[in-house]
């Protein structure tokens, strides 16, 4: 048995390796395998197995690092159709599509399940490597395959490896995807039906001590909070420390005491681009028979829910980008969602105050060249410049 193997490399085209017997059974469609490749070893995807080939040298896989698809057959007639959309080889797309560290397979963390084995594992089938395996990682904390590797010294392990986590003795891992950065967070207060009712009723708990000097400007606030608006369910820490001109202390002590509840949520980020007049002007435009052409085709499509590609065609200043945003506001109306893919980096200012001037904080940037301090990947509209997504 042979079997095609999607390679992520820049070159168009599936390798052929041969299935050496003891792998026959754990080959299948969707998961991955080590081969040799010139002077190297390289991870690829089984994309097909076939019963012969015409060539006559093929080399043997040497590994096959999971017991179940690691590409499923629906994400992979994806990937098939975005390589020949866009004519990117398939090994590329089957990366991208995979989880980070799918092409280093020995940052794998494996992990042991129990120390003793179980009476219905039979030892003895058990091969020598398998037991050198489980013998390194009792009473050890999770290892890396290439950790094991080394260790036992030997190589080519996922076989042996995938054989124990079938037999529920081990748990194998990928490592996860690191953050490029952590979520930049605030603290908040919460404001619920609930938590107004408790406010309420600390007040008048405090009778006459409501005006003594222990009490007042913690009431005060409480006063205050219980002013605004109901549907309002959080108040930002900082804000409402500004707000009722009160002192950090106080507001602990009030939520040390659980009268108030605090939590935390997320900031979103996203680069503070000042809208200009031009900008701002751009609201007033009226079509013109041109692009109200233009528009009602593309807009048309959008109603119906119809793939359609679009090539709209006009000099410098015709009226192109008034055109999108349009669109877009169409699309929005049905509740979905648009990416605006920007040519160089340099573009990005300028368009990005054009559309919020649109959609106003419903835009958010992303680009190669932005600092993680600024890094934004969420929102309903999006204003891209040379990044990959």
């Amino acid at each position: 048995m042979y079997a095609e193997l999607a390679i992520p490399l820049a070159v168009d085209k599936l390798f052929t390796y041969r299935i050496p017997d003891e792998l026959q059974r754990a080959v299948q469609r969707g998961v991955r395998a080590t081969v040799p490749f010139g002077s190297r070893s390289v991870v690829g995807f089984i994309v097909d197995i076939k019963p012969s080939t015409t060539l006559g040298t093929v080399k043997n896989i040497k590994d096959v690092l999971d017991a179940e698809p690691f590409i499923t057959e629906e994400l992979l007639s994806l990937a098939k159709w975005i390589a020949e959309y866009y004519f990117v080889p398939l090994g590329e797309v089957l990366k991208a599509m995979a989880l980070h560290g799918s092409v280093r397979p020995n940052r794998q963390m494996v992990v042991l399940l129990q120390n003793d084995l179980p009476g219905s594992v039979n030892t003895e089938s058990l091969s020598k490597k398998q037991k050198e395996i489980l013998q390194l990682l009792r009473g050890a904390k999770p290892l890396s395959v290439g950790q094991i590797e080394k260790k036992i010294n030997r190589k080519n392990i996922h076989t042996p490896l995938i054989d124990l986590a079938s037999r529920k003795l081990i748990s194998i891992q990928d490592e996860a995807p690191p953050r490029f950065m952590k979520p930049k967070t605030e603290v908040i207060i919460h404001a619920e039906s609930a938590d107004r009712t408790g406010w309420q009723e600390w007040l008048e708990s405090l009778g006459e001590r409501i005006a003594s000097k222990r009490y007042a400007k913690q009431a005060s606030l409480i006063e205050s909070l219980l002013r605004t608006d109901p549907s309002v369910t959080e108040f930002s820490y900082p804000e409402t420390l500004r707000n009722a001109d009160i002192s950090k202390a106080t507001l602990q002590t009030l939520v040390k005491n659980k009268i108030l509840r605090s939590g935390r949520r997320e900031i979103i980020r996203t680069p503070e681009i000042e809208l200009d007049e031009l900008s701002i002007q751009t609201r007033s435009i009226v079509l013109n028979s041109y692009q109200r052409k233009s528009l009602d085709c593309i807009t048309g499509a959008i109603v119906n829910e119809k793939y359609q590609a679009f090539l709209l065609y006009g000099i410098t200043g015709s009226g192109k980008t008034q055109v999108y945003i349009e669109a877009i506001k169409k699309t929005m109306e049905q509740k979905k969602t648009a990416i605006v893919l920007v040519p160089e980096i340099s573009l990005t200012p300028q368009t990005v105050r054009r559309f919020k001037a649109h959609f106003d904080n419903q835009v958010v940037v992303m680009h190669s060249r932005m600092s993680a301090e600024n890094e934004q990947m969420r929102g309903a509209s999006h204003v891209t410049g040379n990044a990959r997504l």
